[in-house]
């Protein structure tokens, strides 16, 4: 029962919040619209303003409409935008500047806003129908917030000067009546009042506060009215209340005066170029906003459904004399700020519109002007702490940077200019950050350069006392100048610290995701550094578009052997070593005798020949498969003559290559003991002698000599252990 009664509680409350808010966002709406109108209808159209008003309110209210019902966004509140407005309102002031004939005014101004705002929802919709809308994610965070950040100054900015437009210039006072004028009244009651609504919104956090406040203080307006005896003329003298609206049924008479023969379209023709310009200006503002109300709201919006949706309902409006309307970030915020979660709000705000412009506009004359500031203020502020503040241990100095220069440059040229000038820093800077990541993400030298060939004790011995010989070096990122520049200087640096020592250079281009032309010129320099001092270049890992390119300016070539090409890394390694083995008068020995080599093996004569008995001889040529991965293993295997390759399938069916077994080493221990499938595939690179260690046999050890079979568990215990301990150093 009690669950019953709160859920009823969350209904009302519900309904309550989506009634003030649909009635709050009606309010602003028109006045939004009207300012709109105002802005395009005056001098020589202003005896259209009325008409106009009411045909951009219509348009307003399907905007607002269908936007409600079908964004991906629920508290989505659509309208006419003001970004594209200054470039329409000049071309129909310079299109009205050159037509002669006073009855043609209103048809040829009401085509140029139609084509210019169905124009701009087709082009919506085909961006949005091929999915180009993710482009605002390729939008530097310090950008967008830069925009949010500028939006917030304008409301504020923009608030200011409609508060100065109401009240005469403060200079004409002196000190003696200055605090007696309504500019300073006007000033400190909307201060005041916006200092309480921080104070009321930051202290209560209901969903109804924000609604509730401003009803609140509209009634407490007229109380204060009603006490003091002020009447509603001298409220509008003195610029507290807006002016009444003309009534209604002016509509049908100036809609009369349509016509298309009274366009003159030869006015139109050298607008076109600025008519244009609105296209990409909307499309850019329009994929700001949502961006913005992504981040703001950290809500995921569906950014191509909303513009084939804006895009249908703006080549509608169009031919309904509509100006371009998308969601607007100003009273999606507000929509937000009244707790507001559902739809109902947007559908609200449509149908009182709707009613405000039907039964009478006058209505919004009775809002005080001052609760509408404070309200407008508190809304600017709050984005700018919201964004210019609160994230302050998100962002660097150089990102508060980008915000600034954007801010400069909205304030100065306009959005598109700031958001365009902000990308261009904002890459400039990723660039110089980028630059400081150095391109080797590690580097290996010394002993622990080792190849995974499984070798004898006579090759490790040279190898050692070589270990300066090799130095491996994993690139990574995109290589361009200012970075391929650090190679150079690293080996630079090792050369000093090991003169005379370094031989071969692995570079593993694995994780290099391109390169380009201006890197090239410094490649050039590293051979001509690493041929002066007699080092050879390996180069591993590359894709073939860079390989094309490395070899394209000859860094790369089939003739020089100062520069050398391995597929795989280990090969390389593998590569370097047995240069140095060659150059060591390396020769591979005889293999032993197999009782000989076990016995070096356990270092115990008696328990090899013991261990040496379990086994059984298995010949394989050259080519053929010892085993394959994912077989059983059920076996394993000593080489006693000969050379084999590890090889591994990858997700994609490759064969990636692991390493080399040479005499004398244990074969397939792991799934041996693990009694799983084999983790790789062996091949003999030329004729062998395996020694096979069946598990029946194995088994049989256990039983009859356990003393020899925990001997030679512990040297599988120590083979295992020195492998890991490779791996590690390869980490």
């Amino acid at each position: 029962m009690l669950a019953v009664r709160k859920g009823s509680m969350h209904k009302k409350i519900d309904f309550i919040s989506s009634m003030l808010s649909g009635i709050i966002i009606s309010f602003l709406m028109v006045m939004v619209t009207v300012s709109f109108t105002q802005f395009i209808f005056h001098g020589k159209l202003s005896s259209y303003f009325p008409v106009a008003t009411y045909l951009i309110l219509i348009t307003t209210v399907i905007i607002t409409l269908v936007t409600a019902l079908f964004s991906s966004l629920p508290i989505s509140i659509g309208h006419p935008q003001d970004e594209p407005l200054p470039i329409i309102a000049l071309a129909i002031s310079s299109i009205v500047a050159g037509i002669q004939n006073p009855d043609n005014l209103f048809s040829t101004t009401m085509v140029v806003i139609a084509c210019s705002t169905s124009m701009t929802g087709i082009c919506f919709y085909m961006i949005g129908k091929f999915k180009l809308g993710n482009f605002i994610r390729f939008i530097p965070f310090p950008v967008v917030v830069g925009f949010l950040v500028s939006v917030g100054c304008l409301l504020i900015i923009g608030t200011t000067k409609n508060i100065m437009s109401i009240l005469p210039n403060p200079l004409i006072y002196d000190s003696a009546n200055f605090f007696k004028s309504d500019f300073f009244m006007i000033w400190s009651i909307t201060i005041g009042y916006t200092l309480l609504f921080f104070y009321v919104m930051y202290r209560f956090t209901h969903r109804l506060t924000f609604p509730g406040f401003l009803l609140f203080s509209i009634v407490m307006f007229y109380i204060i009215v009603f006490v003091f005896h002020i009447s509603i003329p001298m409220l509008r003298e003195h610029g507290l209340l807006f002016q009444p609206f003309p009534p209604p049924n002016t509509l049908m008479s100036a809609l009369s005066q349509f016509s298309f023969s009274k366009v003159e379209w030869d006015t139109i023709y050298p607008q076109i170029g600025n008519l244009i310009t609105i296209i990409p200006i909307s499309t850019i503002s329009f994929l700001l906003i949502l961006g913005a109300l992504d981040f703001n709201l950290k809500k995921e919006i569906d950014l191509n459904r909303e513009l084939c949706l804006t895009g249908i309902n703006n080549t509608f409006i169009g031919f309904a004399g509509g100006l371009v309307g998308y969601t607007g970030f100003m009273m999606t915020i507000i929509n937000n700020h009244l707790k507001s979660t559902t739809r109902a709000p947007g559908i609200l705000s449509a149908i009182f519109t709707l009613a405000i412009l039907l039964v009478g506009m006058n209505l919004i004359a009775y809002i005080p002007k001052i609760i509408v500031f404070g309200m407008l203020l508190f809304i600017g502020i709050s984005i700018l702490k919201t964004w210019g503040y609160d994230i302050k241990h998100e962002f660097y100095s150089s990102d508060y940077l980008t915000v600034f220069i954007i801010l400069i440059m909205v304030l100065s040229f306009g959005l598109l200019a700031g958001v365009i000038v902000g990308i261009l820093v904002s890459f400039v800077l990723i660039v110089i950050n980028y630059s400081q990541i150095s391109p080797i993400k590690y580097r290996i030298e010394g002993t622990n350069v080792r190849s995974g060939t499984r070798r004898d004790n006579r090759a490790k011995n040279i190898l050692k006392k070589e270990k300066g010989a090799i130095l491996f070096l994993k690139l990574q990122n995109y290589l361009f100048f200012g970075i391929t520049n650090k190679l150079i200087d690293d080996i630079k640096i090792t050369i000093n610290n090991q003169p005379n020592q370094l031989r071969y250079i692995i570079y593993d281009y694995e994780l290099v995701i391109g390169i380009d032309s201006s890197a090239l010129y410094c490649f050039s320099r590293i051979k001509a550094f690493i041929k002066e001092h007699n080092i050879t270049a390996v180069i591993t890992e590359v894709e073939d578009t860079v390989l094309k390119k490395l070899m394209d300016i000859g860094f790369i070539d089939p003739n020089d052997p100062s520069i050398i090409v391995v597929p795989q890394h280990e090969q390389a390694i593998e590569w370097c070593e047995k240069q140095i083995l060659h150059k060591n008068n390396y020769v591979k020995n005889e293999a032993l005798p197999l009782e000989a080599q076990l016995t070096n093996l356990f270092q115990n004569e008696t328990t090899a020949r013991c261990i040496k008995k379990y086994f059984n001889k298995i010949a394989i040529n050259e080519q053929e498969f010892l085993f394959k991965q994912g077989e059983l293993a059920s076996s394993l295997y000593y080489l006693e003559s000969g050379e084999l390759s590890v090889y591994m399938a990858t997700q994609n069916k490759k064969q990636l290559y692991i390493s080399t077994i040479q005499t004398g080493n244990i074969i397939g221990e792991m799934g041996f003991y693990l009694m799983g499938n084999r983790f790789a595939t062996i091949i003999a690179n030329e004729n062998s002698i395996v020694e096979e260690l069946s598990a029946e046999n194995f088994a049989k050890m256990c039983t009859e000599e356990p003393a020899i079979a925990e001997q030679f568990n512990r040297v599988i215990v120590r083979i295992l252990a020195e492998r890991l301990n490779y791996r590690n150093l390869q980490i």
